[in-house]
């Protein structure tokens, strides 16, 4: 999940509105999935945890929802939406090249296959990743 934190980021534009805090990762899977059905029950259950406050641990929490639901693949989506990540991502990004995509979406798809048993209310996201978790191969 650590990993997912950072390879989202990756080659990610700077984009800070006139009165606000700098827009992460998080910000760009709400742009991208909001709007399709399904897809958005992590982000609506996300948005309703009173206790992540900042970006970062809202998308802590979003990564985690889509782990233990098994719907981490569902993000996949965002790369096929080529506009919204285009506005997101410079050319160079991996997520902009559709060879690279195929792989990624693969190890999503992975991933999936793994049943996670993490919280996703009751640690303090906004400032690290709980430092254990539990994971059993199907």
């Amino acid at each position: 999940m650590f990993v997912q934190e950072h390879a989202a980021p990756f080659d990610q534009k700077e984009k800070t509105p006139i009165l606000g805090s700098r827009k992460d990762y998080w910000d760009y899977f709400c742009d991208c999935l909001a709007e399709i059905k399904g897809a958005n029950d992590g982000i609506r259950f996300v948005k309703s945890i009173p206790e992540v406050k900042k970006p970062l641990g809202i998308g802590r929490a979003f990564i985690r929802f889509c782990l233990v639901h098994q719907r981490l693949a569902d993000t996949q989506q965002c790369l096929m939406n080529s506009k919204i990540t285009c506005e997101w991502y410079y050319e160079h990004s991996p997520y902009l090249k559709s060879h690279l995509n195929i792989d990624i979406i693969n190890h999503l798809y992975e991933l999936n296959e793994v049943q996670f048993d993490v919280a996703s209310r009751g640690h303090d996201l906004d400032s690290d990743w709980p430092t254990f978790a539990s994971c059993r191969r199907c």
